[in-house]
């Protein structure tokens, strides 16, 4: 399984929640030395002001990235077939 970011249309060179967490916290522009549930709640709560009101949940990587995708931001691509040419966007 992998992840495609929505904003950019753009494959994630990841293919679990772990790695989506990992690649957002080592692009994030904040503290590179953040825990996960750290990242996860700074971004939970930047994402809830930022989209209406949709909430994130934060007990786990893989509720996190789940949520991601319920609300449009990332989306589940099943084979590598399917990311096709994409380059990555990362």
């Amino acid at each position: 399984m992998y992840y495609l970011l929505n904003s950019c249309n753009k494959p994630l060179p990841v293919s679990s929640a772990d790695e989506v967490l990992a690649l957002f916290i080592r692009k994030s522009r904040s503290s590179h030395k953040q825990s996960a549930v750290d990242y996860m709640t700074y971004f939970a709560a930047l994402f809830k002001d930022f989209s209406g009101g949709n909430v994130l949940r934060t007990d786990s990587p893989d509720h996190f990235v789940t949520d991601l995708v319920t609300h449009g931001w990332l989306s589940v691509v099943h084979s590598e077939k399917e990311v096709g040419e994409l380059k990555p966007c990362c």
